[in-house]
């Protein structure tokens, strides 16, 4: 009976040290990665497929206990197109297990991006299909909401393993091209999973 209560307390003792990292004045790092293949059109014999990797870098600053400022810096990288940068500020909750290495948490947070990593198809006035990415621009003038859900496996308590499902909303207002006579604003969806680490201090 008094290994079974001694072996509890060092588990609820090396639980809390772990957890502590969550804590007000507490400091993380997260690395998030995803990649693969998309394509583009599937009406046409033009398909668009192309390779596409994501960055996202995301420092955080527990400013109570679970709730952290992270910001986030994306790479978007899609063959044939521009690189996309995106620049967010998000809030984020993560919530404490005190039982098991699992700790689910939730963010949202709006941003900056130049570019949309998605291949648009069109044909150029000689009817020849051309592909390029649905806007870009050098002066970071694209809004992203920015959502996620994910959670984090602490293997010990300076390495955790993240997993997280984001959704990203680019929105745009351009005015009416003189030459075509459209509307060329946009508001594009992106839905993603990504996973990586988290390294904590």
């Amino acid at each position: 009976m008094k290994k079974l209560i001694f072996l509890t307390i060092v588990i609820l003792i090396s639980q809390t040290k772990i957890y502590s990292q969550f804590t007000q004045n507490s400091w993380e790092t997260g690395v998030l990665i995803n990649g693969g293949s998309t394509s583009t059109s599937a009406y046409t014999n033009d398909q668009g497929n192309s390779a596409y990797f994501n960055l996202n870098i995301l420092p955080a600053y527990y400013i109570l206990n679970g709730l952290s400022i992270e910001p986030q810096i994306t790479l978007n990288a899609t063959e044939g197109i521009e690189p996309e940068f995106n620049f967010i500020g998000n809030l984020s909750y993560t919530f404490r297990i005190k039982e098991s290495g699992f700790a689910p948490y939730i963010k949202a947070g709006y941003g900056i991006s130049n570019s949309v990593s998605v291949k648009n198809l069109y044909y150029d006035w000689l009817g020849n299909s051309r592909f390029e990415s649905v806007y870009h621009s050098d002066k970071f003038d694209i809004g992203v909401f920015n959502s996620a859900l994910g959670m984090k496996f602490l293997v010990n308590k300076k390495i955790a393993l993240r997993g997280e499902l984001n959704f990203k909303v680019y929105n745009k207002h351009l005015e009416e091209n003189w030459i075509y006579k459209r509307d060329n604003s946009f508001n594009i969806t992106q839905l993603s999973l990504s996973g990586g680490l988290s390294f904590l201090f």
